[in-house]
């Protein structure tokens, strides 16, 4: 499925030569795992033999928009493909059919799952029945394509009822709760950025809040509400690692603080973990806005300015995320978590370079 299809942006072509590298700089102690002794401070996207050793007995469930279901197949890719390293597909691999993004490796006891979140809590779905469909941009409607349905967004709860994350979320939570490691990957807010004609966010009294205007509010706000359900239904063995916003071509290192000190996109994101007040240390947030807007504007996918190419800054997440994964591996074996700890942050504030 990964050659097949014209969306290469979702599902292109891949270059199993093609290498990526970063030189990262530590803010925070926790940063300091990153530079692996042996591996000086260089971030390399790794072959299937290094995935499959990093993701042995363990279970990723990417919970995302169209940006999360790029990282769910850059790391599919990474975890099956052969690559440079020849290593051949595992025996028994399993992929499940369209209806569920889902790749396991029974033989390393590891599974990678894609879960649809587009808001960070939950929506309902109503026909929509105009004839156009637009999205703001520059002050300016843009056409796009009509899907004939409009989602309905609840940030804060409606009435006297409390905000929930998706259902996917809550049955992921469930399904994999008995398992010993399992990592939620969490990478959204696209849909949050712009108003558009299919999506309708309201306040807890019905009033139709315009997203153009307050974005920051709702991101702040369904990160709270997505932390507080995972934080609520995971192990203290399990972890979530919230990516942040995913930069557009035009936020280059300097924009709106990408690269020095975060946007406002990673403050509030930062901001709604620290709301959610979890107990135990398995919340985190590795902030990707540096790494990804230092990639080339080449990266991104031709009439996007938001997604981009595979090979490319997808796989640069997950040589990160992979790393962090290490790490986290690591210090439990150190620490064993406990679940009176003070949520734990950890940011990913990296210089990219080609090798």
């Amino acid at each position: 499925e990964t050659t097949r299809t014209p969306r290469y942006w979702i599902k292109p072509p891949r270059r199993p030569s093609a290498r990526y590298a970063w030189a990262p700089r530590a803010e925070h102690a926790r940063d300091r795992c990153l530079h692996r002794k042996g591996h000086g401070v260089t971030i390399e996207v790794p072959s299937a033999t290094e995935v499959r050793k990093t993701l042995r007995n363990h279970t990723v469930v990417v919970v995302g928009d169209s940006f999360g279901l790029q990282t769910f197949v850059s790391l599919a890719a990474l975890l099956v493909c052969g690559g440079d390293d020849g290593n051949a597909l595992p025996a028994g691999a399993k992929f499940a059919d369209r209806s569920k993004y889902h790749v396991s490796l029974p033989e390393y006891g590891t599974t990678v799952q894609y879960v649809n979140n587009n808001f960070g809590v939950a929506a309902t779905e109503t026909a929509d029945k105009s004839r156009d469909a637009w999205y703001m941009r520059d002050g300016k409607k843009q056409a796009m394509r009509r899907q004939g349905r409009k989602h309905l967004v609840w940030p804060y709860g409606r009435g006297n009822e409390a905000p929930r994350a998706p259902q996917h979320v809550e049955d992921a939570l469930e399904e994999y709760r008995e398992r010993e490691r399992v990592t939620y990957a969490i990478v959204y807010g696209h849909w949050l950025a712009q108003d558009r004609s299919d999506v309708v966010f309201f306040n807890n009294e019905g009033k139709r809040l315009m997203t153009g205007k307050r974005p920051y509010n709702i991101y702040k706000q369904t990160h709270k509400v997505l932390a507080s359900t995972l934080a609520a239904g995971m192990r203290p063995s399990h972890d979530a690692v919230f990516f942040g916003y995913s930069p557009i071509q035009s936020a280059r290192p300097g924009h709106d603080g990408v690269c020095a000190g975060g946007t406002s996109w990673s403050r509030a994101a930062k901001a709604g973990l620290a709301a959610a007040k979890p107990e135990g240390d398995n919340i985190h947030f590795l902030d990707m806005e540096c790494p990804l807007a230092r990639l080339p504007r080449a990266h991104f996918a031709k009439g996007s300015d938001s997604h981009r190419h595979l090979p490319g800054g997808p796989d640069l997440e997950n040589a990160i995320f992979l790393r962090f994964v290490e790490c986290e591996d690591a210090r439990r074996r150190e620490a064993p978590p406990r679940g009176n700890k003070t949520s734990a942050s950890f940011s990913a504030s990296s210089k990219l370079s080609r090798d």
